[in-house]
């Protein structure tokens, strides 16, 4: 089955290609041979033809890369080349800027939300945002890095972030660890870590962190909303499946501090909600 669907990705990519867009000679209609695809990887027809037909065991990582590039493969279809190929989740995005950028309808549809959203990058830089967000600070504008405003801005500390040290400040801590262990040359990160390291109030905190996992996803915390008081929010998180470890971020406001996430679930095609 797995072999199947591989030959059946790559044979599409392959015929949907243009010349063109490959550096080939134009041609009228879509669709590139396997011998040149093989010259543009600079590999061997038999080698490329042996992995369309999901005869090739095991074949090299930079391989399969030079394949989804060439093809222009989405994130999607990366993953997917990956586990036909390799039975692996894919080790890296195979755009360079997946992280650092969202599809544009992003924006629209989170302004759409009446609820405070926003889109922010793999270095939690703010990408865009919806009047809602914006509501919740005095000024209008929020922080343009969640990061940095959460662990290093004053306001944030002893204003808007309510119970800071409890509530906000160790599973912030933990986001930037884990995305500098991601992401260990990534320049920003590296200056969020650096000035979080040097804060007197943050770097003993960040120091003494022991090892542990965040879920930033269903996530209770208290804020103070500008309009609305003191309230509790309710943090959601999900990933654009085209733009790896970017984010959608949400909150759910409430004047109490809400009960334990219900989930819910489909049965017999009717989503049933569980306690």
């Amino acid at each position: 089955m797995a072999r199947e669907e591989l030959r059946r990705l790559l044979r599409t990519k392959r015929r949907a290609t243009w010349p063109q867009d490959i550096g080939l000679a134009p041609r009228e209609e879509p669709g590139v041979y396997q011998h040149e695809v093989a010259a543009c990887i600079h590999h061997s027809v038999q080698t490329y033809r042996r992995l369309e037909q999901g005869q090739l065991p095991h074949p090299a990582l930079d391989l399969l890369a030079a394949v989804a590039r060439l093809l222009n493969m989405s994130e999607v279809e990366w993953a997917d080349l990956c586990r036909l190929a390799l039975d692996c989740d894919p080790p890296h995005p195979i755009r360079p800027h997946s992280g650092l950028e969202v599809p544009a309808a992003w924006a629209e549809f989170i302004e759409a939300i009446p609820h405070p959203a926003w889109t922010s990058d793999q270095c939690w830089t703010v990408l865009s945002y919806n009047t809602a967000w914006a509501n919740v600070f005095r000024s209008g504008k929020p922080p343009r890095n969640h990061l940095r405003w959460g662990l290093l801005d004053p306001d944030a500390r002893e204003n808007t972030l309510l119970g800071w040290e409890r509530y906000w400040a160790p599973n912030l801590l933990l986001e930037l660890r884990a995305a500098r262990e991601a992401l260990r040359d990534d320049p920003v990160l590296l200056e969020i870590d650096h000035a979080v390291r040097e804060d007197p109030t943050v770097g003993p905190m960040y120091a003494a962190l022991p090892r542990a996992y965040t879920e930033t996803d269903g996530d209770c915390r208290p804020l103070r909303h500008h309009l609305l008081g003191d309230i509790w929010v309710t943090l959601l998180s999900a990933c654009p499946t085209q733009s790896p470890r970017a984010r959608v971020g949400g909150l759910l406001l409430s004047k109490h501090r809400p009960r334990p996430q219900r989930r819910i679930r489909a049965q017999s095609h009717v989503a049933e909600t569980l306690a």
